[in-house]
């Protein structure tokens, strides 16, 4: 099936998310990541970066936008840019560095040289040149048509119409200001590394996986039985918790963690009550979740996922340490050995994920034969969810609505960019 071909009756009998039914092909297809990457990653908004990863005039971050290359810079007025990593002379990337700071990038193939706005300040042996063979370069590198941000959290978007981020964002922003009032100055980072991994599976694996409550008590039993050895109180089972997972429109997805009980340092919670308030601090101070920003981010309070799609059985994903620099040190202390335990390559969370994704990578490659069925279920709680009157659908966190919140977004995408 060619890209083109893949109409909106097709994306129909590919994913239907109110029965919680998903053909197998929608993790196998070339041809459907293909199109994935046409009608959602060249058309809808991306996480590119935090606003501290790029806080000074000069300074750079390399990123993806799908499969295209970019670089996200802030300018000496403070400006900020998306530029394709693409020299327009002969296609070489033009940064090589993962961030940095620099007021120009110079291809190394023939010294042509732009600044951190994208534009071509310099070509080599320009004698060589007439007039109107330069002119065809007059726009500079290509770069994102639109670039805004919320709370640090930078997006941007190919398209240069459509929804804006306030509109794409609509009822996950709360749950943003929450992840951003952990600060007692507002001040959240994104520093100290990042933790690339890939897995042989489809990118939606780890979507879905990022907001997951039915698998924790099974799939990381070992994990939590070795904490429970050495003290650190283990997992308790998700069933009998009151936490809910909730579908906010445009395939974004909250998961509730079970409640305990607060363990945060008294200095900590006084910082935040000085500067939010009672109830802005409570809400901060309680937040026991986990959010998924479709289609490519993940937030906790501890780390930053971002997932980047290689190909149709290959994904990447760019996980960073979230930091409060003016936090009590124990409360930064807690926060790391938190996020080593679960989300670090060797903690008792994160590898299990990864094993999972490619077993189920696998197990759908069952898809290629006709003869046996060729569907998955994400139907788990599908007839005692919740429809509030904001739009957003509620139920159990053990149950699979935050799955489901995916393809309702998917399917709208996938079917906005079919061809007639």
């Amino acid at each position: 099936m060619a890209v083109d071909e893949l109409s909106a009756a097709a994306v129909d009998a590919l994913v239907d998310p109110n029965r919680g039914r998903l053909h197998m092909r929608i993790y196998t297809d070339p041809d459907v990541f293909r199109a994935e990457i046409r009608r959602i990653f060249n058309t809808t908004w991306l996480f590119v970066a935090h606003e501290s990863q790029v806080a000074h005039a000069g300074d750079y971050l390399t990123s993806y936008m799908g499969l295209v290359p970019v670089v996200v810079t802030r300018d000496e007025d403070g400006g900020l840019h998306v530029l394709v990593n693409r020299c327009m002379h002969r296609g070489a990337t033009i940064c090589q560095r993962e961030s940095g700071n620099a007021s120009f990038f110079r291809c190394e193939y023939h010294a042509w040289t732009y600044d951190n706005r994208g534009r071509l300040i310099g070509i080599s042996r320009p004698k060589g040149y007439a007039q109107q063979e330069l002119d065809e370069f007059a726009a500079g590198l290509s770069t994102a048509a639109r670039i805004a941000s919320y709370r640090g959290l930078i997006f941007a978007s190919f398209a240069s119409d459509g929804p804006s981020l306030d509109a794409h964002l609509g009822a996950a922003k709360p749950y943003i200001d929450e992840w951003a009032d952990q600060s007692p100055t507002a001040d959240v980072r994104i520093e100290g590394g990042v933790w690339k991994h890939r897995y042989k599976g489809n990118w939606k694996l780890q979507v879905e996986g990022s907001n997951e409550g039915y698998h924790p008590e099974f799939l990381h039993r070992i994990g939590g039985l070795l904490r429970a050895r050495t003290g650190v109180s283990g997992l308790r089972p998700w069933a009998d918790s009151t936490a809910n997972g909730y579908d906010l429109g445009g395939g974004h997805s909250v998961m509730e963690f079970p409640r305990s009980e607060s363990t945060h340092a008294p200095e900590y919670i006084a910082l935040l009550h000085e500067r939010l308030g009672s109830e802005r601090a409570e809400r901060a101070l309680a937040a026991s979740w986990r959010l998924q920003l479709f289609p490519n981010l993940a937030l906790a309070p501890t780390n930053v996922r971002v997932i980047r799609p290689l190909a149709v059985d290959l994904t990447e994903v760019w996980q960073y340490n979230v930091t409060l620099p003016d936090v009590p040190q124990s409360t930064a202390l807690d926060r790391i050995r938190s996020e080593q335990l679960f989300y670090g390559p060797s903690g008792y969370g994160s590898p299990d994920d990864l094993e999972i994704f490619e077993r189920i990578q696998e197990g759908c490659l069952a898809a290629t034969n006709e003869q046996l069925d060729p569907y998955v279920w994400l139907n788990r709680g599908l007839r005692s969810e919740v429809h509030r009157a904001d739009g957003v659908r509620v139920a159990h966190t053990t149950s699979e609505v935050e799955q489901r919140a995916i393809y309702y977004a998917w399917s709208a995408l996938m079917k906005s960019g079919a061809p007639e």
